[in-house]
């Protein structure tokens, strides 16, 4: 017989249990992490476990959260074949799914299932064909406020898409579908659009407060907007189809070629994107922008501080914190690799790079 098991652990105990913990170094909380391990044949056991430092004077290193067999919240028990996706939210909170009961969510200790179905959502409305993906198709983003879900959830059928929502289990209201106007622009949604694996993975890029970041575009293609919602409401600033900021006179940013990497609690994002009619080894740049404006951070050709080496086009912001500091990695001509930061008061200093 096997069975799973979804439990809390520190990486430094993963061996207590019999598991091998040379993948400690891929734990980058507060995201779970599973660790898969078929045991002996005379235990026959699946373990999924997530890791957690826990900083008390009695710390607990293994809780289980869910087993195959045990009750399930709403009746049935945990299949268990598989326990996918599991995430911890600040305050503790926890979301995973299972292949029977679909998502839960709550404390450990008090699960409910989410209900994230089609008619628990106020304001969704499916065409002909059309069907909200349940079990395997639904992401809670954040829990920002407690029992209070942000969710993304995928359409099966017809044009496909998704919805993003928020509300409690079985109690949500749309806040925008693949399709929609996002508000303040004459842009739709389109998640299959600027970097489709978000959408062929269900997921969606959020800020470092879980604020969801969407693209969307014109039906013209002329134009190109990220969307942040945050507070309550969108802010959208346009990032293709404009003059491209620090370039020439006559170069735009490239509506296909814009990749959006990070954004932080104070609505700040980060991406890289190509220019069209672009000058020799001028055909990228790296963007930070904010409710409407546009900053270039560096682009290829440039000659940074600390190094003499002009950088090309292959680099990325790939992380920005709260107070608005990028970490960008690139590469110079002839392929040495850099790591740069860059902020607003104090521009690019280098941090390291090949042959230091």
């Amino acid at each position: 017989m096997v069975t799973s098991r979804l439990v809390l652990a520190q990486c430094g105990d993963l061996q207590r249990i019999r598991m091998d913990s040379s993948e400690c170094h891929h734990i980058y909380p507060p995201t779970y992490m599973r660790f898969r391990l078929v045991s002996v044949p005379a235990l026959s056991t699946i373990i999924l476990v997530s890791a957690l430092s826990i900083a008390t004077s009695a710390p607990v290193y293994i809780r289980q959260l869910a087993a195959s067999g045990a009750a399930a919240p709403g009746g049935g028990t945990y299949s268990g074949i598989d326990f996918l996706g599991p995430r911890i939210f600040p305050g503790g909170g926890v979301y995973f799914n299972d292949s029977t009961t679909n998502e839960v969510v709550g404390q450990p200790g008090s699960f409910s299932r989410l209900n994230f179905t089609a008619a628990n959502i106020s304001g969704l409305t499916l065409a002909a064909g059309e069907s909200l993906s349940t079990n395997g198709g639904i992401n809670v983003l954040a829990n920002p406020t407690a029992g209070n879900y942000l969710v993304y959830g995928a359409i099966s059928g017809g044009l496909g898409g998704a919805v993003l929502a928020r509300g409690t289990p079985g109690a949500f209201t749309k806040i925008l579908r693949t399709g929609d106007t996002l508000p303040g622009t004459s842009a739709t949604w389109a998640p299959t659009r600027f970097s489709p694996s978000f959408y062929a993975r269900r997921e969606l890029p959020t800020t470092r407060s879980g604020d969801p970041m969407i693209q969307a575009i014109t039906a013209d293609d002329s134009a190109g907007y990220v969307g942040i919602y945050r507070n309550s409401a969108w802010e959208s600033t346009r990032v293709s189809g404009i003059a491209a900021p620090g370039f020439p006179a006559g170069n735009t940013l490239d509506l296909n070629a814009i990749t959006v990497r990070a954004g932080n609690s104070q609505g700040q994002f980060v991406f890289d994107a190509t220019v069209t009619n672009p000058a020799a080894f001028g055909s990228a740049g790296a963007y930070i922008g904010k409710n409407g404006a546009l900053q270039l951070m560096m682009k290829s050709g440039d000659i940074l501080p600390g190094d003499p080496r002009q950088i090309i086009s292959t680099f990325r912001p790939g992380s920005i914190n709260n107070s608005g500091t990028v970490a960008i990695s690139g590469f110079y001509i002839g392929v040495d690799g850099f790591v740069y930061r860059w902020s607003a008061a104090g521009g690019a200093t280098k941090v390291i790079s090949q042959g230091d």
